[in-house]
């Protein structure tokens, strides 16, 4: 917790820094930010991409917003589990990023149950398609890691998404058509999903 009684910043010394690693909105990050600064403390914008694997492996990818001399100071404690990591500009911009991130591999995650399905309803094995389409245009992330993507999150990231959208004033009918779709996105992934991978395409986590 940063604000509030006992909150990081009722003991955080002056020139500390707080990196806000959760998937949250550009809106909420600029106001701690705000309130970090007024107690002299500096924030990095600074959410993490890629999965439990990475995680695992050590090999996250970190997309930050905030001050240059802040990053740098910052980078080598993100190094110890991002083998990437991105300054995409001010305080909000990490955020930004990790939304359109995360949009993308929702609008994937999507297009791979429906094509899935189609491909079955023709007689096409999933596994040999699969391996033709990540040699070709049809490749993503989320084929080629299909067992690790499980919905649990994606409402929330597409209701992120959405609310950017209404504040930027922007039609973005697809993006609609994911937050609703990703609702049975879970569900089918948890129950009966396409098996893109020959074993049973259910998350493993």
């Amino acid at each position: 917790m940063i604000l509030g009684k006992d909150g990081l910043l009722e003991s955080m010394k002056a020139g500390s820094i707080i990196g806000v690693s959760s998937t949250c909105t550009p809106e909420h990050v600029k106001m701690l930010a705000g309130k970090a600064r007024a107690k002299g403390v500096e924030v990095l914008d600074a959410p993490i991409c890629r999965g439990q694997r990475a995680a695992d492996d050590g090999t996250m990818l970190t997309l930050c917003g905030g001050k240059a001399e802040v990053f740098q100071r910052s980078e080598p404690v993100y190094r110890t589990f991002s083998k990437d990591i991105v300054l995409l500009g001010d305080i909000g911009a990490g955020q930004v990023g990790k939304a359109m991130n995360n949009f993308l591999l929702w609008v994937n995650g999507i297009a791979l149950i429906e094509a899935g399905r189609l491909s079955e309803a023709n007689g096409m094995d999933l596994v040999k398609l699969r391996e033709a389409l990540l040699i070709s245009s049809g490749a993503s992330d989320a084929l080629k890691n299909w067992e690790n993507v499980s919905f649990l999150w994606a409402l929330k990231d597409m209701q992120i998404v959405a609310r950017m959208a209404d504040q930027a004033g922007l039609s973005m009918p697809i993006a609609g058509a994911i937050k609703e779709l990703v609702k049975d996105g879970r569900r089918i992934k948890t129950t009966n999903p396409p098996d893109w991978t020959g074993r049973g395409g259910k998350p493993k986590h």
